[in-house]
């Protein structure tokens, strides 16, 4: 079948349909789709009442076809935001994932200066430290140096005090015998 051919089996269905199969007979309803496709003169078939039916049912078929032309466009255009939107969503999924490799990597190499910047304030604190210990170190020695000196003094000066009043007692004691 052409397409003229399927028009006028859905003209025919369609106003069979909406005209309640009674209405317009057979024979009224071939001559309108047949005349209505070749552009023949339909003054003489109709009556006032049919022509208005038929323009009713004319409107109301081409109305659906209509109708049916823009669920059809609705469907597609609906489709095509769905893949537009799929389309967005992988493309942000992919910056996504690029940008979350980046900080990532990001966030390695800042863990790594911060262990690094760890690392050497330690290095650094034990260098300032060890030269703080040594100079502590030195001053301990220092003053225990002093503090052996000052017992060595301290010996000495008790030993000549000692001897000095031994002599003295001695020659005390000697006075008193004789």
């Amino acid at each position: 079948m052409d397409d003229a051919e399927d028009m006028r089996v859905e003209l025919e269905e369609a106003l069979t349909e909406f005209l309640g199969g009674g209405t317009i007979d057979a024979l009224k309803l071939q001559a309108i789709t047949e005349s209505s496709d070749d552009g023949l003169d339909m003054d003489g078939l109709l009556d006032s009442e049919d022509v208005s039916l038929l323009a009713w049912a004319r409107a109301q078929w081409v109305g659906r076809a209509v109708a049916a032309g823009f669920r059809s466009w609705w469907e597609i255009t609906q489709d095509m935001i769905r893949q537009r939107m799929c389309a967005r969503g992988a493309l942000n999924h992919w910056l996504q994932k690029e940008l979350a490799a980046a900080f990532n990597s990001w966030r390695e190499i800042a863990e790594n200066l911060a262990l690094q910047r760890s690392s050497l304030r330690g290095a650094l604190g034990h260098m300032m430290n060890r030269q703080l210990s040594a100079g502590m170190n030195t001053w301990r020695e220092h003053c225990a140096n002093l503090m052996e000196q000052q017992a060595l003094l301290r010996r000495s000066l008790l030993h000549w005090v000692h001897m000095a009043m031994f002599e003295k007692w001695v020659q005390w004691r000697e006075y008193a015998q004789a």
